[in-house]
């Protein structure tokens, strides 16, 4: 790991006024054939398109299976891997995937990491986070503190809102009601002319599938996880339209699915409708809308965010950070094919360097 790592050069300067501002969001369990998917609504689902900003085909590696492992990976472009008896991953037991939610004892995560929140603040930004769901799952409450996120709005935030209903995932609010949130706080932002990064994590798509009452496309199937994607896909685009119709040239909008959806969910619960996926390479979904020419390259990884984002601000540490390349062009001639091939034989292999992150 230590020979392909990139560290950012946090000395570098940019001119302040070229810096765009950052709406980040992880949709759960988006994957990219959903968009030609016969079991959903070809209608709803082309607006996500934007075919132009398609990332290369997304490819799920090892340790980004789960959605704080995605988040590492795309934040600070290495893997999330478990070290000694803190693993804030999914852990099975007889047979049964449960959920670790909370890790007792653990006050620093990649504390030695720098990451997309720690760069973004040194260049005077505002980190924001929104999530409907409890923020101490898989340690994320210490994840987003320790790297630069001065503000959360979580469960509990929502939980105070009595006129919201709380229709989704661990009973926290719908997708619509994040998006709502997150398009006052980027007003409240640009109205005060400050720098921002918004990152969204949305839930209704979480098995097996949370629709929202106040969706009019939320009952176009039997299938309430085909439901929830179609909600999501719609309050996901409607909030896009606000965005671009008041801010479209100061902002970059980074799209991604966290992961891909789980596999024993799909083959086991829905074999008359996402089974489909068993006969596609499926890849998660992936779109950057920014002015930057993306490359035409065969794939990407999670890591490879990690300086495209920063890339799409107009914040430019160049071309390699963390494990990840960046999917804008460059003239700089690099065999991303063969790098992949040496990232996939070696990213689960013990490393010294990768531990002393944690330090």
């Amino acid at each position: 790991m230590k020979n392909n790592y990139i560290e950012a050069n946090l000395n570098k300067s940019f001119i302040k006024e070229n810096k765009k501002d950052l709406i980040l969001i992880y949709i759960e369990s988006f994957e990219e054939n959903y968009l030609e998917n016969p079991a959903f609504e070809n209608s709803i689902m082309e607006k996500l398109n934007f075919p132009s900003q398609k990332v290369p085909f997304f490819l799920e590696t090892k340790f980004n299976n789960f959605t704080i492992g995605s988040i590492v990976s795309t934040q600070c472009g290495i893997p999330q891997k478990p070290i000694g008896i803190f693993d804030t991953r999914l852990i099975y037991k007889k047979d049964k995937l449960k959920h670790q939610r909370n890790v007792f004892g653990m006050k620093s995560f990649l504390p030695n990491a720098t990451c997309l929140g720690d760069i973004l603040k040194i260049n005077n930004y505002s980190n924001t986070l929104i999530y409907s769901g409890e923020i101490s799952f898989h340690a994320m409450d210490i994840f987003f503190s320790n790297h630069g996120y001065d503000q959360i709005f979580e469960k509990k935030y929502f939980d105070k809102q009595n006129n919201i209903p709380k229709n989704s995932w661990s009973n926290g609010v719908n997708d619509s009601v994040i998006f709502k949130k997150a398009f006052d706080e980027i007003k409240k932002y640009k109205q005060q002319n400050k720098n921002f990064n918004i990152t969204i994590l949305t839930t209704d798509n979480h098995f097996p599938g949370y629709v929202d009452p106040t969706c009019k496309n939320n009952d176009l199937s039997n299938d309430d996880l085909i439901n929830s994607i179609h909600c999501t896909a719609t309050s996901l685009h409607e909030f896009i339209e606000n965005i671009f119709d008041s801010y479209k040239d100061s902002v970059s909008i980074v799209l991604l699915g966290d992961h891909l959806y789980p596999m024993d969910d799909i083959y086991n619960n829905h074999k008359n409708t996402l089974a489909i996926n068993k006969n596609l390479d499926r890849s998660i979904y992936g779109r950057i809308l920014t002015d930057k020419k993306i490359q035409k390259r065969s794939l990407m990884t999670h890591y490879d965010f990690f300086p495209t984002i920063l890339q799409s601000l107009n914040l430019n540490y160049g071309d390699r950070l963390g494990l990840g390349y960046t999917i804008f062009e460059t003239r700089d001639f690099f065999d991303y094919d063969k790098y992949f091939k040496s990232l996939e034989n070696n990213i689960y292999k013990i490393s010294n360097f990768y531990y002393d992150f944690w330090k």
